[in-house]
């Protein structure tokens, strides 16, 4: 089973930690015609600001400058890989044994099927380490 294995820019918000502020964040994100390709949010506490996490599908300079007026800024302390493939027993394993193979830690691992498909993002602590993963992990779905 091949593994897709792609560089993700991250862009990367803050909100209140309260009910609508993360759909009044993407709101001008739709308006603008933005095409997301991942969005992670999260709060670590039930009080303070709460981190939004996205990458585009469109990596253009219209398309960044578009997000930076949406607020999200890019976050290049956070490289990630996008690994996409077809889902099955076993594959998220895989995928963090080839991290773990590559001899790396992973800052965030999210990862879901959607039918008989799967995608994971995967952050990482800098861009070395990122791609020693994404090539322990395109060797693992070749074997």
């Amino acid at each position: 089973m091949a593994f897709t294995v792609r560089k993700i820019k991250i862009r990367r918000a803050k909100v209140k930690n309260q009910a609508g502020a993360l759909a009044q964040l993407l709101a001008p994100v739709a308006e603008a015609g933005l095409d997301l390709e991942t969005v992670v949010a999260y709060a670590q506490k039930k009080t303070g600001p709460a981190d939004v996490y996205c990458s585009l599908v469109d990596t253009g300079k219209k398309a960044g400058a578009a997000a930076d007026a949406c607020g999200f800024a890019v976050d290049d302390a956070s490289p990630a890989l996008l690994v996409e493939g077809d889902n099955g027993p076993g594959v998220p394993r895989k995928v963090t044994q080839a991290v773990a193979d590559a001899g790396v830690s992973m800052r965030v691992c999210i990862a879901l099927p959607v039918g008989c498909k799967f995608a994971a993002l995967l952050g990482f602590d800098d861009p070395a380490d990122a791609d020693k993963a994404a090539k322990k992990i395109r060797a693992a779905g070749k074997a």
